[in-house]
């Protein structure tokens, strides 16, 4: 039996989650939100950063191909700090693997 449980913990904790270059954290104000009909998400920040090497620096985006409840999840929070004036801390990658062109968003909290 401890045999088997001791498997089952290595096995456990192996698993191995990818972040897809979650690589940075920024804290600011929401000047912008904005939703499209295919599903992408842009939002900007009042200290949106000034360059990127390879995606379009002027917006964040919650990609496409992010699951439906992360993606309402971060929306939520973007439309309330919005809304409230409040300062929003996301994740984001600062050197590639855009969405959609733009500065992918991993996180919103």
């Amino acid at each position: 039996m401890k045999v088997c449980i001791f498997i089952l913990a290595l096995l456990l904790g192996s698993t191995n989650i990818s972040y897809a270059g979650y690589n940075d954290n920024m804290v600011g104000e929401v000047t912008a939100v904005m939703t499209y009909t295919s599903g992408l998400i842009l939002f900007r920040l009042h200290n949106q950063p000034s360059s990127h090497p390879s995606c379009n620096r002027g917006y964040f985006a919650i990609a496409t191909d992010v699951n439906d409840i992360a993606t309402n999840r971060m929306l939520s929070r973007l439309l309330i700090a919005h809304t409230t004036k409040t300062s929003v801390n996301i994740g984001f990658d600062n050197t590639g693997d855009c969405g959609n062109g733009y500065i992918r968003v991993h996180r919103v909290g």
